[in-house]
């Protein structure tokens, strides 16, 4: 990852992702196979939850499966925009755009993801 340093904030490059996420009877996850298979973590680590979940179920529109791109980068159509307010060792706290979900907590996966830091803002589409 190449960051930069300038008055205590960090700029990352910017970056584009698409994942496909789905729902099962136990709720949402990322399918993200290299995270489990690079041995990062389990399934368990890449379920969606504090307010993701709720994300992905107002973004699905019912369906148990979506496809998103999301960026660090406004992008064109973007339906989703998440802004970090809080930050700690387990994760980053963001406001929404969407007031049906007003924050989402996304873990550090969103780091593996990201290159190693968590976005101060995420596009979604």
């Amino acid at each position: 990852m190449t960051t930069k340093r300038s008055k205590n904030t960090t700029f990352m490059r910017p970056q584009t992702h698409t994942f496909d996420f789905y729902k099962d009877n136990t709720g949402w996850y990322i399918d993200f196979p290299a995270f489990i298979e690079q041995g990062l973590g389990g399934k368990a680590d890449l379920a969606m939850v504090s307010g993701a979940d709720l994300m992905l179920d107002y973004l699905s529109e019912g369906q148990p499966r979506i496809a998103l791109t999301f960026s660090n980068l406004p992008m064109e159509k973007a339906r989703f925009q998440l802004k970090m307010f809080a930050h700690n060792g387990w994760g980053a706290t963001y406001f929404s755009n969407i007031a049906q979900v007003p924050t989402v907590w996304l873990c550090n996966v969103t780091k593996v993801v990201f290159g190693g830091a968590h976005p101060r803002e995420i596009f979604v589409r």
